[in-house]
């Protein structure tokens, strides 16, 4: 939460779960900006930001 937090601040981060593509696993978590934006970030588990959306 703190990576996400970090990159897009404003945001009011709701879900979060843990998915695995092939070998990789990831946190992704959800939230709504201000504005009403759906806000999506995926995090490798060594902290590597790997999508914002």
């Amino acid at each position: 939460m703190k990576i996400a937090h970090e990159k897009l601040p404003g945001v009011q981060f709701d879900t979060a779960r843990t998915e695995k593509a092939g070998d990789k696993a990831f946190d992704e978590v959800s939230g709504k900006s201000s504005e009403g934006k759906t806000c999506d970030i995926k995090v490798a588990f060594n902290s590597f930001l790997m999508e914002v959306a």
